[in-house]
């Protein structure tokens, strides 16, 4: 199979899962075997990192649920200036983390999150997720997921 084809194939795999009724588990489960399935030495690559990151035990220093986290400032998927405590004036809030965009991982987990959005909304909270791209990008993973929070 030509990488074009494999990239073809993860994609419509994704696009297929991004309509799933499945557990998010269940979804990020089912990506992770078609790439092992049509690219093993990239899923190898990603085994690889992923058992780096828990080696050194990358991530034990952030914030856990519940506990208090830093504040920032941060645009959002518009440009627009966000704070913790502006967000949390609303009530309570899930902060998600995700790398990109580009992530097929992060696209699952924020629409993942969208589905969720109005039962959060209806309970006081919000949701906000914050990654390392500019606002071209968060928009297109904003729209990709359908979600009406800030990215």
């Amino acid at each position: 199979m030509t990488t074009r084809a494999v990239a073809e194939a993860l994609d419509q795999a994704l696009a297929r899962l991004m309509l799933d009724d499945a557990t998010l588990a269940a979804r990020l489960d089912r990506y992770a075997e078609t790439l092992r399935e049509l690219n093993q030495p990239f899923a190898e690559a990603v085994d690889r990192l992923v058992s780096r990151l828990q080696s050194v035990t990358a991530g034990n220093e952030a914030p856990k649920v519940g506990e208090v986290m830093p504040p920032f400032l941060l645009p959002d998927e518009n440009g627009h200036l966000l704070s913790l405590e502006e967000l949390l004036v609303k009530g309570p809030l899930v902060v998600a983390f995700r790398r990109g965009h580009w992530c097929p991982y992060c696209q699952l987990s924020t629409e993942a999150l969208a589905r969720i959005q109005e039962p959060v909304a209806d309970s006081g909270g919000s949701i906000v997720v914050i990654c390392p791209e500019n606002s071209a990008h968060a928009r297109l993973l904003n729209w990709r997921s359908q979600a009406e929070f800030p990215i």
